[in-house]
């Protein structure tokens, strides 16, 4: 097996390369949100997730978090509502690629409230600004969020998936307790559909 990294774009430049394979050999491992959260976000993707793609098996689940840096008096994701609701654009946020972003810019919708957005092109400079208060929301993957949670310098406010992964988290959390986000970062192999109609045949 050769494994030929596509990094970039919110996974569309993996998602694009292996559209244009156009073979029945090709495999495609990435997150679901290519084929779930990118066709909402973006106009005019390279690839069609009903057409190109079919889902083979789930391979890996990553943790969601919105964490606040120590200087946001929020100690839950209402308060956190209330607070950006009495200080429009006063706050800045900047999340992972595609979910943790529909997440958390949903939630903004949803309740009408305007944060200002920080986009990062790596996680260095993201987890830096973070740490140092300059970014005073994160809604990203566990892992990216890990070092300054367990730094103390900042406090997980939700948290993804069942209580026994989220875990990690508690020391963490306000006061030991948290909201709960809807869904994981979840990620698997993918094929092309002759693939798909070929298995069928010889079943």
């Amino acid at each position: 097996m050769v494994v030929e990294n596509r990094p970039g774009a919110d996974a569309i430049v993996g998602g694009a390369a292996f559209a244009n394979a156009k073979d029945d050999h090709t495999l495609l491992f990435g997150t679901a949100s290519m084929i779930t959260v990118n066709p909402l976000l973006q106009e005019g993707l390279p690839y069609d997730p009903a057409r190109d793609m079919v889902p083979i098996s789930s391979g890996a689940s990553s943790i969601l978090v919105v964490a606040v840096h120590n200087a946001v008096p929020a100690r839950s994701l209402r308060e956190l509502t209330d607070l950006v609701r009495t200080k429009p654009d006063a706050l800045s946020w900047s999340s992972g690629p595609s979910l943790p972003h529909f997440v958390f810019a949903a939630m903004l919708k949803r309740h009408q409230l305007k944060a200002i957005f920080i986009p990062y092109r790596d996680t260095t400079n993201q987890q830096a600004d973070f740490s140092e208060g300059r970014v005073q929301v994160l809604s990203h993957a566990w892992q990216a969020v890990r070092g300054p949670v367990e730094a103390g310098q900042a406090r997980l406010l939700a948290v993804s998936g069942d209580e026994s992964s989220a875990r990690a988290g508690n020391a963490g959390c306000a006061d030991g307790g948290r909201g709960r986000l809807p869904g994981n970062g979840d990620g698997g192999v993918g094929g092309p559909v002759r693939l798909a109609r070929h298995a069928a045949r010889v079943a």
